[in-house]
C-alpha cells in the first residue's frame, strides 16, 4: 500500500491487519514517523521517489503483489486509509478468507463506506490502540455515498474497488488509475463471494486533519491536474472549508457490526464488543435492551483491574466480565466449558483485538485435571448451564482442569482476582486451587452462591474455608431478588459495607442468589 505522512493510520493498519503474513508499505516521501512505526512493527517499507504520481502508484499496485503469489492464498491491494472488514466476523479476516479458500473464491470487490469522525473521535482511536483494542469500535459515523464523489459528480460508489484476490488465480490485475476498476487476466475460472466485504474508507478523520491533508495533497499532486488525476484537490482554501462543512453535514450513524453490540460495563469506560447469543437467552435479552449485566459485579472487577493485574474468569459465559477486565488493561485467563458459549466468547475476544491479552480455554474447572463430566444445558439461560442440575435438555461431555494444574505464574502481576460462577460446582473448584489460594498475590475472589444448587450450610462452609486462607473481608456485590440482574452502568467501585458470618447467614435465608467479593491484604 502507498504511504505518505499517515503515522496514525499506520498504527491502525498494523492493528487491523496484525494477522497478515506480510504488509508492504511503499513510502512516497513521508516526513513523519510513519515508516519508522511500520518498521518497528516488523513490517516492510520500500522507499520510492518523493514525487507522488498516480501512474507510479498504479504501476506499484499492478506489479508488487506478483512476488507473493506462490506463498499466499490472498492479497489485499489498497491505500493506507482503506480497511477490509467483515461485519459478522470483525477483525477476524483469517477465518473469512479460509472460508473463501474452501469455496474457491478468486476475488472480490468491496462495499465502501466513508468513515467521518470529529477530531476528538479520532483522538479516541489512539486511546483504543494504546489499550491494544481494535480502532474500528470508534467508527460510528459515515456514509455509503462518498461526499466528494457526490460533490464532483463522480459515480457515488466509485470506491467499491476490486481490492482482494487470490494471486494464484490471476496473471495480471491491470488496475486503472485510482484502482477504481480493473481488467483482470484470470488463470482459473473466476468466482466472487455472494456477499462482499466492507471497505472502511478512513478519509475524514477530523475537521482539522482533513483541512491540512487536503492542502498538503493539493501541493503534492498539482503537477498532474492537467492529466485529470486528483482534480478533486484542485480547490482553494475557502473551497476546502466549504467542502468540510458539506462532508460533516452529510454524516450519518452507521452500524458496521452484525451479531454484536457495543457494550459499556461501567461509567467512564470505553465501549467494547459483545457477541450475542440466541435472542431467547436470558442474558442476551437484557443486553439487547441496553442494560448492563450485573453492574455491581462489573464495577468491582473494573476497580480491581489494571495493566499490572491478572483476572481469572472461571465460568466466563459469553465473556462480559473477562472483557470488562481486559478493557481496563488487565491480562485475563478465561475458562468456559459450554461449546456455544465458548464460541461466542472467542468471537468477542477476536473482535475486540484482545486475543493476545486474553487466554481462553474450553474447559470445566474442577478439582482434578483430565476428567470428563456431563454439562447440562439450560436452553433459556445458557449461563445457567450446570454440571449439577439436569434441565432434561441437551447435554455435553466436557473436559476438566483444575486451577492448580494450570501451574499459573503470578510473578509478573501486582494482584490477581479470581471470579467463580460455576452453578453448583464451587466446592470442587476451590478444592482444585488449594496451592493457588496460598499465593500472596491472589487478593480477591468473586463467587456466586445459588441456593437452588447448594445448601446454606454448603455456602457457609465455603465462607469459612476462604476465611481460613486469610480472606477476612467479605462484601456483597449482588443480592437477588432484591437486586436486579441488570441495570445502568455504575462507576468503578468496591462496596464499602463488610459482612460477617452471622450477617451472611441471615442474607442467605432471605436470598436466592448472592454474589460476594472476598478480599485479603
Amino acid at each position: 500500500m502507498p504511504l505518505y505522512n499517515d503515522e496514525m493510520l499506520v498504527k491502525v493498519v498494523l492493528k487491523h491487519y496484525q494477522s497478515a503474513i506480510r504488509i508492504i508499505f511503499f513510502d512516497m516521501g513521508s516526513t513523519d514517523d510513519g515508516p519508522k512505526i511500520a518498521i518497528s512493527g516488523n513490517r516492510e517499507v520500500i522507499f520510492v521517489e518523493n514525487k507522488f504520481d498516480d501512474l507510479i502508484n498504479i504501476k506499484i499496485k499492478n506489479e508488487a503483489w506478483k512476488d507473493l503469489a506462490s506463498n499466499n492464498d490472498y492479497v489485499i491491494v489498497q491505500d493506507t486509509d482503506e480497511l477490509i472488514f467483515f461485519p459478522d466476523s470483525p477483525n477476524d479476516i483469517i477465518s473469512k478468507l479460509y472460508d473463501w479458500k474452501c469455496n474457491s473464491i478468486s476475488h472480490s470487490r468491496v462495499t465502501s463506506y466513508a468513515v467521518i469522525m470529529e477530531d476528538e473521535e479520532w483522538l479516541q482511536v489512539n486511546t483504543r490502540l494504546m489499550c491494544n483494542q481494535h480502532p474500528t469500535l470508534s467508527f460510528t459515523n459515515g456514509t455509503r455515498d462518498d461526499p466528494i464523489c457526490l460533490e464532483m459528480n463522480f459515480p457515488p460508489n466509485m470506491y467499491d474497488k476490486p481490492m482482494i484476490f487470490n494471486p494464484n488465480a490471476i496473471r495480471n490485475t491491470n488496475f486503472f488509475p485510482g484502482q477504481h476498476d480493473w481488467a483482470p487476466e484470470f488463470i482459473k475460472t473466476p468466482k466472487s463471494p455472494s456477499v462482499r466485504p466492507l471497505m472502511l474508507h478512513c478519509r475524514y478523520l477530523g475537521r482539522n486533519r482533513e483541512k491540512l491533508r487536503t492542502q498538503q495533497t493539493r501541493e503534492r499532486i498539482k503537477h498532474q491536474f492537467h492529466l485529470g488525476f486528483g482534480v478533486q484537490y484542485n480547490i482553494t482554501d475557502d473551497q476546502i472549508d466549504d467542502r468540510i462543512n458539506y462532508i460533516y453535514n452529510s454524516k450519518k450513524n452507521i452500524n458496521i457490526f452484525s451479531g454484536f453490540i457495543k457494550y459499556v460495563s461501567h461509567q467512564g469506560a470505553n465501549n467494547f464488543l459483545l457477541a450475542l447469543n440466541k435472542e431467547s437467552d436470558f442474558i442476551t435479552k437484557n443486553l439487547i435492551a441496553g442494560k448492563t449485566w450485573e453492574p455491581t459485579v462489573s464495577s468491582a472487577i473494573a476497580s480491581l483491574s489494571n495493566k499490572n493485574s491478572l483476572f481469572i474468569d472461571i465460568g466466563a459465559n459469553i465473556g462480559i466480565h473477562a472483557l470488562t477486565a481486559a478493557n481496563c488493561g488487565s491480562n485475563v485467563i478465561a475458562f468456559e466449558p459450554h461449546p456455544a458459549n465458548f464460541k461466542i466468547l472467542k468471537k468477542a475476544i477476536i473482535a475486540n483485538g484482545w486475543d493476545s491479552l486474553i487466554d481462553y480455554y474450553q474447559l470445566a474447572v474442577s478439582d482434578k485435571e483430565g476428567s470428563t463430566m456431563t454439562l447440562f444445558d439450560d436452553p433459556n439461560n445458557m449461563g445457567g448451564s450446570s454440571l449439577h442440575r439436569n434441565f432434561n435438555r441437551d447435554t455435553f461431555f466436557v473436559l476438566t482442569t483444575s486451577i492448580d494444574a494450570q501451574k499459573l505464574n503470578f510473578s509478573n502481576y501486582e494482584n490477581v482476582t479470581i471470579k467463580i460462577d460455576v452453578e453448583g460446582h464451587e466446592k470442587n473448584v476451590l478444592m482444585g486451587m488449594q496451592t493457588t489460594l496460598n499465593y500472596s498475590k491472589l487478593k480477591a475472589i468473586i463467587i456466586e452462591f445459588n441456593k437452588l444448587l447448594l445448601t446454606t450450610q454448603d455456602l457457609l462452609a465455603i465462607y469459612s474455608y476462604l476465611f481460613a486462607y486469610g480472606f477476612h473481608d467479605c462484601r456483597v456485590l449482588l443480592n437477588h431478588p432484591k437486586d436486579s440482574w441488570s441495570g445502568d452502568a455504575l462507576p468503578a467501585h468496591i462496596p464499602a459495607f463488610k459482612i460477617n458470618q452471622d450477617e451472611l447467614s441471615d442474607l442467605l435465608n432471605a436470598s436466592e442468589v448472592l454474589e460476594l467479593l472476598f478480599l485479603r491484604d
